[in-house]
């Protein structure tokens, strides 16, 4: 199982975990939060649908671009290919990556209509490789490229896998792909998980890490079919968590409101910091805040948390101030 993040809260960007495969030989990766959480269920998600398919019907696939392009443009050329692609395979889910150079390319993990395992050399296929990749570590060979091309003859016996490199190498250049090495496209040889680790390891890096061309842009596609039982908006089940979720119900039961009426307090789009804030604002005015009688508990959550809208952009500090309790509600500062 994944494990969570390390952490004070659930929120935290700590993450450090030796026996991670994830995080191996790494001291401190200063990941987005959200992050863990969406590779987590993009795992869970594809172990699905090998239960559903079959382990021998999922390829990998990458797709290339012959320029440097930003990741916007990467997904205006993703989505004109969408249809093709839909009609060439099943199903896919992906992720939009830059390479250490700053290439972007796009990696996805199909279900093809048909079995595309069988027959496929694999032996064969690690030698195209270490001629494509590999160049400086092998001795220099003249006749390399003919090599090459006796090799990728004996790759595969399988017809489907065939037509499938020959459909994709006619039409993806007509989307803005690569036009010498469009793509590259194979079978699942060990286990679906390696192929996720394999397509999110950009996503490890810090934020500060990412290029400025990703901001804004959704990193994931996924195929409407593709299973989704599972989804990114959960919080993991540790001591921490629950302590979270404890003190965030002690505050709405303070105030006499619900959850979604705090969150609506704290701003949707920043809730969870403001409550961080708020938490650290009780612990230092009051460290056994939560030991306080009713009426003590409730004035205390109120100053501080009246400090903390009175920060809040203008719109945001209105709304809040109208979802104050009425008898509790404090007046506005004078100006």
């Amino acid at each position: 199982m994944f494990p969570p993040p390390k952490g004070p809260y659930p929120n935290s960007d700590d993450y450090c975990d030796p026996s991670d495969p994830y995080g191996k030989n790494a001291r401190r990766l200063e990941r987005p939060p959200h992050r863990a959480k969406q590779i987590y269920a993009m795992k869970r998600n594809v172990e699905k649908a090998e239960q559903i398919y079959g382990k021998e019907r999922f390829g990998f696939l990458t797709l290339n671009f012959s320029a440097q392009v930003s990741t916007r443009e990467a997904q205006e050329c993703f989505k004109r290919a969408r249809r093709f692609l839909k009609k060439l395979f099943q199903t896919y889910l992906g992720v939009i990556e830059s390479s250490k150079s700053g290439r972007v390319h796009i990696h996805l993990i199909v279900v093809c209509r048909e079995n595309i395992l069988s027959g496929f050399d694999f032996s064969c296929y690690d030698q195209i490789r270490a001629l494509e990749t590999n160049p400086y570590k092998l001795p220099i060979l003249p006749d390399w490229k003919s090599r090459k091309q006796a090799l990728s003859r004996k790759l595969s016996t399988n017809d489907a896998l065939k037509a499938l490199w020959r459909k994709l190498r006619e039409q993806l250049p007509a989307y803005g792909f690569g036009k010498k090495v469009p793509f590259h496209l194979c079978p699942i040889r060990r286990s679906l998980t390696a192929a996720i680790i394999y397509m999110t390891k950009s996503l490890h890096q810090p934020a500060s890490s990412f290029p400025m061309h990703t901001k804004g842009t959704r990193l994931f596609v996924r195929e409407e079919s593709f299973p989704n039982d599972h989804r990114s908006n959960f919080s993991w089940v540790t001591g921490d968590a629950r302590q979270f979720r404890k003190d965030q119900q002690c505050i709405c039961d303070s105030l006499g409101i619900d959850r979604e009426n705090l969150i609506v307090l704290l701003g949707k789009r920043s809730w969870a910091k403001r409550f961080m804030q708020l938490l650290q604002g009780l612990e230092r005015t009051s460290p056994g805040w939560f030991c306080e009688p009713q009426e003590n508990r409730e004035k205390l959550i109120l100053t501080v948390l009246v400090s903390i809208i009175d920060q809040m952009p203008l719109d945001d500090r209105a709304r809040a101030r109208e979802r104050l309790p009425r008898r509790v509600i404090p007046p506005p500062p004078s100006t």
